[in-house]
């Protein structure tokens, strides 16, 4: 008899001794409150920590997006220097 493989997905696993199901994560249904950091780390860039306010609030994701050759890859060489620099 063929040797059965374990088959193991997010979901379940399948195997010689027999098949496991996963509950699903739940969402919560209230969310974790989330307190914007005070302190900001310039850009780099004089314009845009005008238009931040500041600069980029520490501890936080910010998406740059833009065409080809509008500055996002300078902009997030310069904010990785400076985070590495202040850190």
């Amino acid at each position: 008899m063929p040797k059965l493989q374990s088959i193991r997905t997010g979901i379940l696993n399948i195997s010689s001794k027999g098949i496991q199901v996963f509950p699903r994560i739940k969402t919560p249904e209230i969310p974790p409150s989330y307190e914007i950091a005070q302190n900001k780390i310039s850009t780099g860039v004089e314009g845009m920590d005008e238009m931040f306010e500041g600069g980029i609030p520490k501890g936080t994701a910010t998406l740059i997006a833009g065409g080809a050759g509008t500055g996002k890859t300078g902009t997030s060489n310069r904010q990785s220097h400076q985070g590495a620099c202040v850190n």
